[in-house]
């Protein structure tokens, strides 16, 4: 018996077949555990990407009257020419809903390039988890060096790195996220809403998101990756005064946000990874 394709899995999944077809794809199900098991998957990346869709999407979508889906579309994908990608970029300097939009969309195309996770084989974990087990860990942290950011009434300025290690890679924005979100305030050109920072050392990637919020606090967003895969459920610690201020661990996307934090020195920790890096939120 041959396996179920994806097509006929996914009209099962939203009951688009008739009752002869179910009743054909149902007893495949039944003796298939392979085509289980993708159904099952296709299931779970479903519900993610609704889930996804839900907590990433304004509450009315596309109430511009200016904003051309399509065109947003080609924005966030960065498929545009030149001259369209500058048009939509300073529609969206003045546009929160189309910059919802266009920050949405990019937020699925993430989800939808992440290929599934295979399970390694039992024998290897276990050979893995013994090797841990006599392996000493290093006591010794990675400092990936010192960011500088001013916080103000009206926005925020990158000011500077300091002591970054030869071996980190550093990028302040980049492709990483719409230029529209680097939109100026029209009283001051130089602040902006959002800093998006990067620093990547060996596979490790930690991107950090400065979003400025309401008077002088700001939401700090931070994904980790490695090897270009989010490291889901992994410990972040902000420290601050030499205390932890808050620790939580990582969503499956490998995010996770420390909302309202004021002016100060605050260390971004992953023990897991053994790296940790210094933020500066110098006050104007």
């Amino acid at each position: 018996m041959e396996c179920l394709d994806t097509e006929t899995l996914c009209m099962y999944m939203d009951d688009e077949l008739d009752a002869a077809a179910r009743e054909a794809v149902e007893a495949v199900l039944s003796t298939c555990q392979h085509c289980a098991e993708r159904l099952q998957s296709l299931r779970e990346h479903d519900t993610l990407l609704q889930n996804a869709w839900l907590s990433a999407a304004p509450a009315s979508l596309s109430s511009c009257d200016d904003g051309d889906p399509q065109q947003l579309s080609g924005y966030a994908s960065q498929q545009l020419p030149a001259e369209e990608m500058a048009r939509v970029e300073q529609h969206l300097r003045t546009c929160d809903a189309c910059l919802q939009d266009v920050l949405s969309m990019r937020r699925m195309m993430r989800l939808l390039h992440r290929e599934p996770l295979l399970t390694p084989p039992p024998g290897l974990v276990a050979q893995v988890r013994a090797g841990f087990a006599t392996t000493p860990r290093p006591t010794v942290v990675e400092q990936l060096g010192t960011l500088v950011v001013q916080v103000a009434q009206n926005g925020l300025k990158f000011v500077e790195s300091l002591g970054l290690p030869e071996e980190v890679r550093f990028a302040v924005g980049g492709q990483l996220a719409p230029a529209g979100a680097f939109r100026s305030p029209r009283d001051d050109p130089d602040a902006a809403a959002l800093i998006d920072l990067r620093q990547s050392v060996g596979d490790l990637d930690l991107h950090l998101q400065v979003l400025h919020e309401d008077g002088d606090t700001v939401l700090l967003h931070i994904e980790l990756q490695k090897q270009a895969r989010p490291i889901a459920k992994t410990r972040v610690a902000l420290v601050s005064g030499g205390r932890t201020r808050s620790s939580s661990r990582t969503s499956d996307a490998g995010e996770v946000d420390f909302p309202r934090l004021p002016p100060g020195d605050y260390t971004v920790r992953v023990p897991q990874e053994n790296v940790e890096t210094q933020l500066i939120l110098r006050p104007l």
